[in-house]
C-alpha cells in the first residue's frame, strides 16, 4: 500500500468512527423520544433500560453506516480540497479517481458488513428489542401513593392515604377498599394511623393499621330477604394488611411470541416464507370457483330432491369390439312393423271437414244472391285451438322477437310457470336463488380480503428483504456523492460538510420511505420501490464525480454571485439600448 493511499485512509476512519456514534446517538435519542412514556415511572432497573437501548442501538446500525459514511467523506475530501492537497495530487498526476480508490474499496468492505450484519445479527436483536420492549410498556407503574389521592393501581383494592409523614413510614387518615370479590364498596377499612412498608424486595405491601373500623356485607345468604341480610362492623386497636405486589415486578417476556415475524428471519427464510405465501394466495384463487359451487344449489328443487333442469347429456359413442369389425353379417335384422300414424290421419279427416265446411257455406251465400261479402268462417282448427305447423313456427318466431320483461322477484316467472310447479313453489326457489346469490358475494369478498391481507403481508417482507440489501449498497452509492461533494465545496470539518450531508441524506431517506410506501399501498412492486433510492442517487454520485473530475464550480457561490451579476448588468444594458435611439432619433 502506498503512503498516499494510507494517508488517505487515516484520514477517512477518524471522521467515520466519530459521525458514526454521532448518527447512532441521534437515532436512539429518536427511539427515546417515542417511547419514553412507557418507560418512565415505573421503577425499571438500569440494567433493564441499559438492556432495551443496546438493542434498540443494534436494530439503527444499518442505518447509521450510510450517515457516517456519507458525512465522512464529504469531511475527508472537502478538508483535503481545503488545504490543496487535492490540487497538489492532480499536479502531479494523481487524477482524483484514482485517489478515491483506497476510500471506494473500504466503502465496498462497510457494504458488505453491513449487508452480513443485517442478515444474520440483526434479526436476533430485533428479536430480544421486540420482547424487552413489549415486557416494558406492558409493565405496571411503580407504587406511588401520594396524599389525598385515591390510588388503584394495586389489582383489587383503592387506597387513600390523608397525610405521611416525610421519611418515614407512618401513615394518617386510612381509607381502604377491598374489591377482591369484584362485589362493589362492600368491604371498607377506615383507620387514623399505620404504617406502610414492602418486604421481601417489594413483592408484599404491608399497613400495620392502629385504631380504626372495618365494615362489610357478607355475601347474601339464599332464602332470606334483603332486610335479613347480615352487616359486620369491626373496631380495632390494632390490624395488619397485606397485599400482594408481585404484578409489579418486571418479567420477560417469551421470545417465541415473536420469532414468526419477519424481520425476526434472515434473507433466505424470508424468500422461503414469501414463496410459500404466494402458492397459498394461488392454491386459494385456484380453489374459488370450486367452493363457488355449493352456492349454486338454486339449480335443484331440494323439496322434490330433484334436478330441475339438466343440461342435454352427449351422445353416447359406440365401442367397437375387434371381432364386430373382421366378422360380416351372415343374416339381416327382421323388419319391423310400422302402426299408422294416427296424428296424421286425424289432420286428414280435420282437413276434409273443414273443405266440407267452407264448401257447404259457399254454397249457402250463392243461393240466397247476396252482393254483400260472407265473412269467412272460422276454422275447426282454430275453434281446437290447433295450429298448422307453419303458423305455429311463425308464432315462435314472433314471441322470440319480444324483448324480455323485467323479472318480479315475488312473482313466478314464465320459465317457472312452464315448469308446472305451484306459485309458493317457484316464489321459495326465487328467494332461494337470490340467497345464493348473496352468499357467493358475501364468500367472493371474503377471499378477496384475505388474498388482499396477504399479498400485504409479502410486500412487507419483500420491503424488509430489500432494505437490508439497498441500505448496505447505499454506502458505496453515498460514498460516491460525498466524496464528489467534498472536492467541490472544498469545505473540511464540521460546518458545510455537516449540512450538505444532512440535506442528501435527508433527501436519500424521503426517496425511501416513498418507495416503502407505494410497496406498502401496492402501487409498484417492491423491487422498483426500495432499489428507488439507488437508481437516484447512484447516477447523481457518478455526475457529480464527472464535475468534480472537471474542477467544476457546481457549488462556488461566487461564480453563482458573478452569473448574476453579469445577467443585471445585460438587463440594464438591454433597457439602456432602445432610450438611446430614440434619443438619437429626436
Amino acid at each position: 500500500m502506498k503512503k498516499i493511499d494510507l494517508l488517505l485512509i487515516k484520514s477517512f476512519l477518524g471522521p467515520f468512527v466519530v459521525t458514526f456514534f454521532i448518527a447512532l446517538f441521534v437515532l436512539i435519542m429518536q427511539f427515546l423520544w417515542k417511547y419514553i412514556d412507557d418507560m418512565v415511572g415505573k421503577g425499571l432497573e438500569t440494567m433493564v433500560i441499559a438492556e432495551l437501548i443496546f438493542y434498540a442501538s443494534a436494530t439503527v446500525v444499518p442505518l447509521a453506516l450510510p450517515i457516517a459514511v456519507l458525512l465522512s467523506s464529504i469531511m475527508t475530501f472537502g478538508g483535503m480540497g481545503e488545504h490543496y492537497e487535492l490540487v497538489a495530487l492532480k499536479s502531479a498526476g494523481i487524477s482524483l479517481n484514482r485517489f478515491m480508490r483506497p476510500l471506494l474499496g473500504i466503502s465496498v468492505v462497510l457494504a458488505v458488513a453491513g449487508f452480513l450484519f443485517s442478515n444474520f445479527i440483526l434479526p436476533r436483536a430485533n428479536l430480544k428489542f421486540a420482547a424487552m420492549l413489549y415486557s416494558v410498556t406492558k409493565q405496571r407503574p411503580a407504587l406511588n401513593i401520594k396524599e389525598g389521592v385515591f390510588y388503584d393501581g394495586i389489582p383489587g383494592y383503592v387506597i387513600r392515604i390523608g397525610r405521611k409523614d416525610p421519611g418515614a413510614k407512618t401513615v394518617y387518615d386510612i381509607k381502604i377498599h377491598d374489591h377482591t370479590e369484584d362485589r362493589g364498596n362492600i368491604n371498607v377499612l377506615l383507620a387514623e394511623k399505620g404504617e406502610m412498608y414492602t418486604i421481601e424486595d417489594g413483592k408484599y405491601l404491608i399497613f400495620n393499621l392502629q385504631n380504626g373500623v372495618r365494615y362489610e356485607e357478607p355475601r347474601p345468604a339464599p332464602g332470606r330477604r334483603p332486610e335479613q341480610q347480615e352487616f359486620i362492623r369491626m373496631q380495632f386497636d390494632s390490624y395488619e394488611m397485606v397485599m400482594d405486589l408481585s404484578n409489579f415486578s418486571f418479567e420477560k417476556t417469551d421470545e417465541n411470541l415473536f420469532r414468526n415475524n419477519h424481520r425476526m428471519l434472515n434473507a433466505g427464510q424470508i424468500l422461503a416464507l414469501a414463496d410459500s405465501m404466494r402458492h397459498n394466495d394461488s392454491a386459494r384463487g385456484a380453489a374459488m370457483p370450486k367452493d363457488l359451487r355449493i352456492y349454486f344449489s338454486f339449480l335443484s328443487d331440494s323439496s322434490l330432491n330433484k334436478p330441475i333442469y339438466q343440461p342435454p347429456k352427449p351422445a353416447a359413442v359406440p365401442v367397437l369390439k375387434t371381432d364386430s369389425v373382421k366378422k360380416p353379417f351372415t343374416s339381416k335384422p327382421p323388419p319391423k312393423k310400422l302402426l299408422p300414424d294416427s296424428l296424421k290421419k286425424a289432420y286428414q279427416s280435420r282437413l276434409l271437414q273443414q273443405q266440407k265446411t267452407e264448401k257447404s257455406a259457399q254454397t249457402a251465400s250463392a243461393n240466397k244472391g247476396k252482393k254483400t261479402v260472407a265473412e269467412p268462417p272460422v276454422s275447426a282448427n282454430k275453434k281446437n285451438n290447433i295450429l298448422p305447423p307453419d303458423s305455429e313456427a311463425l308464432a315462435q318466431a314472433k314471441a322470440a322477437q319480444l324483448p324480455p320483461e323485467p323479472i318480479d322477484t315475488t312473482a313466478p316467472t314464465p320459465f317457472l310457470s312452464s315448469l308446472r310447479l305451484p306459485v309458493s313453489k317457484q316464489v321459495a326457489l326465487v328467494q332461494q336463488a337470490l340467497v345464493s346469490v348473496r352468499n357467493v358475494k358475501a364468500f367472493t369478498n371474503s377471499q378477496t380480503r384475505y388474498r388482499q391481507t396477504d399479498r400485504k403481508k409479502i410486500a412487507r417482507m419483500m420491503i424488509e428483504f430489500h432494505t437490508r440489501i439497498v441500505l448496505a449498497l447505499s454506502c458505496i452509492a453515498l460514498f460516491l456523492l460525498g466524496a464528489s461533494l467534498g472536492a467541490i465545496i472544498r469545505k473540511g470539518g464540521f460546518g458545510m460538510p455537516m449540512v450538505m450531508g444532512i440535506l442528501f441524506f435527508i433527501l436519500f431517506y424521503i426517496c425511501l420511505t416513498m418507495g416503502k410506501k407505494l410497496t406498502e399501498e401496492m402501487v409498484v412492486s417492491a423491487f422498483t420501490g426500495m432499489w428507488l433510492c439507488i437508481f437516484v442517487f447512484f447516477p447523481l454520485g457518478l455526475f457529480l464525480l464527472h464535475k468534480a473530475n472537471n474542477d467544476s464550480q457546481l457549488l462556488d457561490t461566487d461564480n453563482y454571485f458573478s452569473r448574476i451579476k453579469d445577467f443585471l448588468k445585460w438587463v440594464q444594458t438591454f433597457m439602456k439600448t432602445p432610450q438611446n435611439k430614440a434619443n438619437k432619433a429626436i
